[in-house]
């Protein structure tokens, strides 16, 4: 794992700290323990995951502002009767 995490360096922190915070389902804390064991410099993982986090955030928000509100209205009170 630690080859794998040198050889996509920051870029895949980056990545992977995007796609935890929006539709896959893990933690991102391994990527950036992973980094750290690696030997890669604390300061510019903790910025690449911060801001991997943060698009990925937005990202989850702009998904779910553009949603069809009326259609999640309509199903939630046809699951209720």
């Amino acid at each position: 794992m630690i080859e794998f995490l040198e050889s996509y360096g920051f870029l895949g922190l980056f990545t992977g700290s995007f796609l935890a915070a929006t539709i896959v389902p893990f933690s991102s804390d391994v990527l950036i323990i992973g980094v750290l064991v690696a030997g890669m410099n604390p300061l510019l993982a903790f910025l690449w995951a911060t801001a991997g986090n943060w698009l990925g955030g937005l990202t989850s928000y702009w998904i779910g502002h553009f949603g069809n509100w009326q259609r999640i209205q309509h199903r939630s009170r046809t699951s209720q009767d």
